[in-house]
């Protein structure tokens, strides 16, 4: 989590929400280290019920001049770090949303401009923004090579994988 929220704190961005769920101590603890007055934390104690409850509880803990964000995923501590300005750049050019693609296949992480708040907040489930966001006739797409775009720690094994990247 912490080299997800690292990785967060990188992008040209005024604040990182961290929203936390079930291991929500844990994840504090371990952020604990990262002294940063940018890095704030919410709780979503509706996080049994999915992805799009904890979109939710991010998007409400934002300041109400927001214009957009970039929804980074804690499991994936790889993401390029180039990434985020790029998409970035394309929702502050005007584009509603913008999606990272590797070999053209959806990847992580997405952005989306204010205008979107109120329809990502009406997902239910565990279903997260990316086909709202695909569906977009302005939605665009970065390409990237990097395999971080798509690697997750959700298991052992993948934690493993990590460690031989780094």
């Amino acid at each position: 989590m912490t080299l997800s929220a690292r990785i967060a704190l990188a992008a040209p961005v005024a604040r990182v929400t961290v929203v936390t769920g079930c291991d929500a101590e844990d994840v504090e603890a371990a952020l604990k280290g990262l002294v940063c007055p940018r890095l704030i934390t919410t709780r979503n104690e509706q996080w049994q019920n999915g992805i799009a409850s904890s979109l939710r509880a991010g998007l409400k803990a934002l300041p109400l001049d927001t214009k957009s964000v970039i929804v980074f995923l804690g499991d994936m501590p790889l993401v390029p770090s180039e990434i985020p300005s790029k998409l970035l750049k394309a929702v502050d050019g005007g584009a509603s949303a913008a999606l990272t693609r590797v070999a053209g296949k959806p990847a992580q992480p997405v952005a989306f401009s204010r205008s979107l708040f109120s329809d990502v907040c009406e997902l239910e489930g565990d279903q997260g923004a990316r086909r709202l966001l695909m569906s977009l006739p302005d939605a665009v797409h970065i390409e990237s090579d990097q395999e971080g775009c798509f690697l997750d720690v959700d298991e052992p094994a993948d934690r493993i994988t990590i460690l031989r990247m780094l």
